[in-house]
């Protein structure tokens, strides 16, 4: 009897041990798993910055392909309104050039034969020789008035 007292007692105490082994090993096991959670928990606090922050980068690209898609269109518009001014300019030029010889022609032709060269004639003016007072017609005030000198050609006659 005390033999199977003491198989029973053996029994028991390593029913306990391996009662506290398993006890320990959950208590482990426990241990393990709240801190699987925190870090699972840390990761989907990341994990949701990261994907504010991507969504806010994707944003900003998005405005930034819009931002260059607008800037390509205003080159297009510029280079094509560049081509229009220097057709623009090419034909004003073509027409000045035709003005310039419309009037070279017109100078020509309005000439003289002997002008014809390029050299204009000036006006002459008349060389004032004599003022003589005009008669008196009833005006007690007297006028003057200038007379062009005669022409070499023809004789003068002084009154």
């Amino acid at each position: 009897m005390k033999i199977a007292l003491v198989i029973i007692v053996l029994a028991a105490a390593g029913g306990g041990f391996f009662g506290w082994q398993q006890h320990q090993e959950l208590a482990q096991v426990k241990t393990d798993l709240a801190a699987t959670k925190a870090s699972l928990e840390r990761a989907t606090t990341e994990a949701g910055a990261a994907k504010a922050a991507a969504t806010a980068a994707k944003k900003e690209l998005d405005d930034q392909k819009a931002a260059l898609e607008q800037a390509k269109i205003d080159v297009e518009a510029a280079k094509g309104f560049l081509e229009m001014e220097k057709s623009h300019s090419a034909r004003l030029q073509q027409e000045l050039a035709l003005a310039h010889e419309q009037m070279a022609y017109m100078r020509g032709r309005n000439a003289p034969a002997g002008y014809r060269d390029g050299m204009v004639p000036m006006p002459v003016q008349p060389r004032i020789e004599a003022i003589r007072i005009a008669p008196n017609s009833g005006i007690q005030q007297h006028r003057s008035m200038a007379v062009p000198a005669a022409s070499p050609a023809a004789p003068a006659t002084a009154k």
